[in-house]
């Protein structure tokens, strides 16, 4: 009999389909064909039912699995899954369906960006006691909760095949199918109604578009679901509510009872902020991380903390970085760490930690030999810190993500650097790449304060938390019917997107998140408004595997909506922008425009889905130019103990030899470096950076003589090269101060037409109207014209760049982005001055325009 494996839903309605090897929505193999690399060995096996053959096969096997190509491996053996008449060397490897529980634990490694992922899987099977070794063709596993796996056994390890359900054609009947799943045999099946169960084993959601199947055959899976002991679809509670979590430091024995002998935790954070009191310190790390929790929660998770005094635990610090960290839901070794510290609690305290508490951190006393600073077990509490006590630990918050379910924020710098919803650059995949969430290298806090919305978990991690619902939370968008091609969105939307990093749901009804379902069972693209960004506010765009059934996400993947710049730190769509991702797979398109406008809603935006390449509602603006340095060259000098004489001139567009200082005419200067300490950018970056938060580039003299104090304002500057605004060698023909910042003038109404005859121009020699936008809820902007002498308006007026600025800083408003006016935010249209078809003022600049 010829095997079928069903490994996600198939849009297909008749056997005769069953010739196609590959489709869009899954993989389907009917035997190994005649091109299968593996073939001469499983018909070797078939036609001489030898020991030899058989011996062959299973040496093939070991081979492939320690080769890590799992999925041949998993092909290999599961088309042997009928032995009848073959010796026992050919039943080695034992085929398995059932109900099963992986156990995954991950470590984070100290330095995420070069780091190298650690993860362990095993599962323990319903009604099996046994805990095995398990691997599977993704690389990774996911962590699944009593629910239906299919794979097979060899040498005391599982292979996890990607599909909970196994099928053969009926012996009488090769139109009917007979499958295997959750240890029970499902009899006389058609193909639609066996891949049905297929995807409800997958967490596909009930009546996946495409299948023919009757409402019957809905029940029947319901039915076989509940029998099978396979709760899908219930709400989780344990990332809701006031939880108990517990601390507990421990130490090697060579810090005596107490961990107070010699250093102990006396050192970092701990000895100099917190007088050597460990409890102190830990009280602060509780603090921070308990803000971060009820703030991306909306107010939803809240965590009481036990803190423990340190405990002296029988393991030496020379030989620490040899022990098992997490094992508890594992095999359950004793010499674990935290099987040590558990039975250790309960020594001392009489505390059972897994049932007494929620969730449980062991802090443990600092082990050079560890490469992680932390480490948790995925969807189970239970993790560790490898304390450092540098800050108040981000691996606290990532790791607990873990325990809620959380996986990894990721992105890729090639390929298409995320638009298309398939991993297509895996050798630049960066697993902790996404700055923007605590899940990839994002911190939440500085010198023990937490940053309401930095380093927020992904929508998609929100969603399976229960923090966010459908209940009007969630905006669901299918762009496309992926069976016909047919496009649904001409435009979908306008929907109003809320923010979600404010802390708290704002407005009643108002989605925070949109899911844009794609071809991929299960995949989507979220969208969510970013208020607290490193850059620019806007709007952050993801993909990942979600199963709402079983609340499980895979890696989110961030795109990069510019992906023309090197940082991903301004990856979002800001308002007035559009972007188009992909929906299909690897072998199909399905373009998506995602078009960004600002609303009248302070701390929303509004957001425009279009099936298509282009957006259906924004017009295209003018290009930027794109900076003419000629052959000036620009200073760049140590950001601390240089002289004059010490620094260099190098060519302005090399993004490799210079950090980002700002001076402030107004205070202390600042340091800026979104992708981590001691990054490099070029001087547009630079420039524009210290332009977007009011200040300005430092001179050599100014950062010798530490004009407005930035030594010590971070980046670990102090140490490195930083970019100045002096320069040298220029041609005749060509002044720096070209490149310096130019501002944007548009018609104070603004129709698509005109909107392309935006100008950036020069501030101090060129006049225009002016216009301001009003930040406050519910209050129009206005029209400025004062005439000379006191005059109150005179229409038509004119002024300079920053007669306009001022004017609206005295009058409590601001001016205007282009954006803006073409969406006549803050009512701005028709406020007088004759100020429609003229020329205004905004605040988009650029530094790199011809005067």
């Amino acid at each position: 009999m010829m095997l079928l494996i069903i490994f996600l839903s198939l849009l297909i309605e008749t056997i005769a389909e069953l010739n196609r090897a590959i489709t869009p929505h899954g993989l389907l193999v009917v035997d190994l064909d005649a091109s299968h690399p593996s073939k001469s060995i499983h018909q070797a096996v078939l036609k001489e039912k030898s020991n030899a053959a058989c011996q062959a096969r299973l040496q093939h096997l070991r081979e492939l699995i320690s080769n890590n190509d799992i999925a041949r491996a998993i092909e290999v053996a599961l088309a042997l899954k009928n032995r009848q008449n073959l010796p026992d060397s050919c039943k080695h490897d034992k085929i398995v369906t059932g109900i099963g529980t992986i156990y995954t634990v991950v470590a984070t490694p100290s330095n995420k960006i070069n780091g190298t992922v650690i993860r362990n899987s095993k599962i323990r099977f319903k009604n099996d006691e046994r805990v095995l070794p398990c691997v599977s063709a993704t690389g990774k596993l996911l962590y699944k909760k009593n629910e239906a796996i299919a794979g097979f056994e060899l040498d005391n390890q599982f292979v996890k095949a990607e599909t909970s359900i196994i099928c053969n054609y009926e012996s009488n009947n090769e139109s009917r199918l007979v499958c295997e799943a959750a240890s029970r045999t499902l009899h006389n099946l058609t193909l639609a109604q066996a891949l049905l169960y297929a995807d409800r084993l997958q967490g596909v959601r009930p009546t996946p578009q495409g299948h023919s199947v009757r409402r019957k055959d809905e029940a029947d899976i319901d039915d076989f679901l509940e029998s099978a002991g396979l709760a899908y679809d219930t709400p989780l509670n344990h990332a809701t509510g006031t939880k108990k979590i517990i601390y507990i430091p421990v130490c090697q024995k060579e810090y005596g009872f107490g961990c107070n002998t010699g250093t102990g935790f006396n050192y970092g954070l701990t000895s100099s902020t917190h007088g050597s009191n460990l409890t102190l310190y830990l009280q602060k790390l509780h603090e921070v991380s308990n803000e971060f929790f009820l703030s991306n929660s909306y107010g939803q998770l809240q965590l009481a903390a036990t803190i423990l005094e340190p405990l002296q635990l029988d393991y030496a610090y020379a030989s620490c970085d040899t022990l098992t960290p997490l094992d508890y839901w594992g095999s359950r070794s004793s010499s674990a760490l935290d099987f040590m510290t558990y039975a250790k609690v309960k020594e001392v305290h009489g505390i059972d930690v897994v049932k007494d508490f929620d969730f449980n951190v062991i802090v443990n006393r600092y082990c050079p030999g560890f490469s992680w600073s932390g480490i948790g077990w995925i969807g189970f509490p239970g993790l560790a810190l490898n304390l450092r006590a540098f800050d108040y630990d981000a691996s606290m918050i990532h790791e607990l993500g873990h325990n809620l379910g959380a996986e990894h924020a990721s992105l890729m710098s090639g390929g298409a650097k995320g638009a298309k919803a398939y991993i297509d650059s895996l050798d630049t995949w960066s697993e902790y790449g996404n700055a923007h969430s605590t899940m990839g290298r994002g911190n939440h806090e500085a010198n023990g304060v937490y940053y309401r919305g930095y380093a927020e978990f992904m929508a998609s991690s929100k969603i399976i938390f229960d923090w966010l619902s459908g209940s009007g939370e969630i905006a669901s968008v299918t762009p496309y019917s992926y069976s016909s091609g047919e496009a649904f969105c001409s435009p979908c939307g306008p929907i109003t997107l809320q923010a979600t990093d404010a802390g708290t749901i704002q407005f009643l009804g108002i989605p925070v998140a949109v899911e844009i379902k794609c071809e991929a069972n299960n995949r989507y693209f979220f969208l969510e408004y970013r208020e607290v960004t490193p850059s620019s506010p806007g709007v952050l765009v993801s993909w990942t595997t979600v199963s709402y059934s079983t609340r499980v996400a895979e890696n989110s993947v961030l795109v990069d909506a510019t992906p023309d710049t090197s940082s991903f730190t301004d990856a979002m769509i800001i308002p007035g922008a559009d972007f188009t991702v992909y929906c299909g797979t690897s072998g199909t398109n399905y373009p998506v425009n995602i078009a960004v406008a600002s609303s009248n809603n302070f701390g929303a935006v509004v957001v425009t889905i279009n099936s298509a390449e282009t957006s259906a509602i924004l017009p295209e603006a003018s290009p930027k130019p794109t900076p003419d340095y000629g052959e000036c060259l620009y200073g760049i000098v140590l950001g601390k103990g240089a002289t004059v004489e010490d620094a260099t001139y190098v060519d302005p567009t090399d993004s490799t030899v210079a950090g980002i200082r700002c001076c402030n005419d107004n205070g202390r200067g600042g340091s800026i470096c979104p992708d981590g300490n001691q990054a490099t950018y070029d001087l547009q970056r630079a420039i524009d950076e210290c332009t977007a938060i009011g200040m300005r580039l430092c001179t050599i003299q100014e950062v010798v003589d530490n004009y407005s104090s930035t030594v010590q304002t971070g980046c670990w500057y102090d140490g490195a090269n930083i970019w100045t605004s002096d320069f040298k060698n220029c041609s005749p023909s060509l002044s720096p101060t070209t490149t310096l910042t130019c501002f944007a003038v548009a018609e104070g109404r603004p129709t698509k037409d005109s909107l392309s005859l935006v100008e950036y121009v020069n501030p101090n020699n060129t006049e225009a109207g002016i216009r301001c936008c009003n930040d406050n809820v519910g209050e129009r902007g206005a029209s400025f014209c004062p005439g000379p002498d006191g005059i109150m308006n005179v229409p038509g007026s004119k002024y300079d760049y920053q007669t306009a600025y001022n004017t609206c800083e005295e009058n409590i408003m601001r001016l205007c982005t282009i954006s803006e006016l073409f969406k006549d935010v803050s009512s701005i249209w028709n406020t007088g001055c004759d100020y429609n078809t003229m020329k205004v003022w905004t605040s988009d600049s650029t530094s790199s325009c011809d005067y």
